[in-house]
């Protein structure tokens, strides 16, 4: 048991499931949904499955879009404001781009370190790992999805889920 906590504190790296699950915590709430996701993605990782460690990577992260995306609907809907079509769209390209528009369109009621973040993280962050995603998804190379680019993948999305975080308590608490 004390092996394990000094573990966890050593190392973030996802080389270290404790020590990344103990960050991720530190860093974010994250639903069953994600942290299931999320603990498959670091067994695969640390068994050198790279391809799988991908999909699962951007299974969580997907997650934590639908978390903002039904929080983002449920307070539209709350204020009796319409729903942009492209929040029900089962393509996550869609969702994102509509998700996004959405959200600058609000820029104004956004705390400006909020919005700053948002801006500059959340469309390279669920960029990269959805491309990761898709390329061991939706083969169409021989070339293997490389342990540097799920390995990135995992290290962008403790702050992914921060992120995330961040806007569901802005859109509940501020979106207006």
């Amino acid at each position: 048991m004390l092996g394990r906590r000094a573990l966890a504190q050593h190392s973030r790296d996802p080389a270290n499931p404790d020590g990344y699950l103990f960050h991720l915590k530190n860093r974010a709430a994250i639903g069953p949904v994600t942290a299931s996701y999320i603990a498959e993605a670091l067994n695969t990782f640390n068994a050198a499955c790279f391809k799988a460690t991908a999909v699962m990577v951007g299974a969580a992260a997907e997650s934590l879009v639908l978390e903002v995306r039904d929080g983002l609907v449920a307070k539209l809907q709350a204020l009796s404001q319409p729903v942009p079509s492209g929040l029900s769209d089962w393509r996550v390209k869609r969702l994102l781009a509509t998700l996004e528009a959405t959200i600058v369109g609000r820029k104004a009621s956004m705390p400006s370190t909020l919005f700053e973040r948002f801006e500059a993280n959340w469309p390279a962050f669920t960029h990269q790992i959805r491309t990761a995603r898709n390329e061991a998804g939706h083969p169409v190379s021989i070339e293997p999805v490389t342990p540097e680019e799920v390995h990135a993948s995992l290290l962008i999305f403790p702050e992914l889920a921060a992120l995330a975080g961040q806007l569901q308590a802005w859109i509940a608490n501020e979106y207006g």
